[in-house]
């Protein structure tokens, strides 16, 4: 396990400061799509080009083929990644959710909670939250904030745990597909919701 809230993404400024500042409290790691993963993805779309020019020659059950196994091997890496990608916020004390350009709540937030960790997330200005503050999920303000939630989970297991699954247990009764699907039809269709 990491003793720190884990933090994927890109560390431009604000976010870089933020991880300075509170060292050692906070572990940025790579995306697993980066690097490797990426050159994987490059290679795999020079590949199909040059076997669907090659299927094109011979005839068209050929690029069925191609593109199945072109198919295939997108999965299997997407799949792969984002395995990877569980794994490493599994194994943080808490997922972290840094300031961001966006003024919504990042898909780091989700994911977290689907994967069993709490998640401690800097708050939307003008946005409600979805959550709910200091039993679903934390919210912080400042970077000592962000740090006292973090040390506060780390001598506190239980507390974090259980942060972890009300939050969860929330996600799955409230923000499913089918859940946001049904309220985006509802809207669509007029109906009070």
């Amino acid at each position: 396990k990491i003793a720190a809230g884990v933090f994927v993404g890109s560390l431009y400024p604000p976010r870089d400061r933020w991880v300075w500042d509170l060292d050692g409290l906070i572990d940025r790691v790579e995306s697993p799509e980066s690097d490797v993963f990426h050159w994987l993805f490059e290679r795999s779309h020079e590949w199909i080009q040059r076997a669907f020019d090659r299927a094109r020659e011979r005839d068209p059950w050929w690029s069925k083929h191609v593109h199945r196994a072109y198919n295939g091997l997108q999965r299997g890496l997407r799949r792969h990644a984002f395995r990877t990608f569980l794994e490493t916020i599994r194994e943080g004390l808490a997922v972290v959710n840094l300031p961001s350009m966006v003024r919504g709540e990042s898909g780091r937030v989700v994911e977290g909670i689907a994967a069993g960790r709490p998640v401690v997330t800097h708050r939307v200005p003008g946005h409600a939250p979805i959550f709910e503050a200091g039993r679903e999920i934390l919210h912080y303000d400042t970077a000592e904030e962000l740090g006292e939630h973090l040390r506060r989970l780390k001598a506190e297991p239980l507390s974090a745990t259980a942060i972890a699954v009300r939050a969860r247990a929330a996600l799955l009764a409230h923000h499913t597909v089918e859940t946001r699907t049904q309220q985006l039809l509802d809207f669509t269709e007029g109906a009070d919701g």
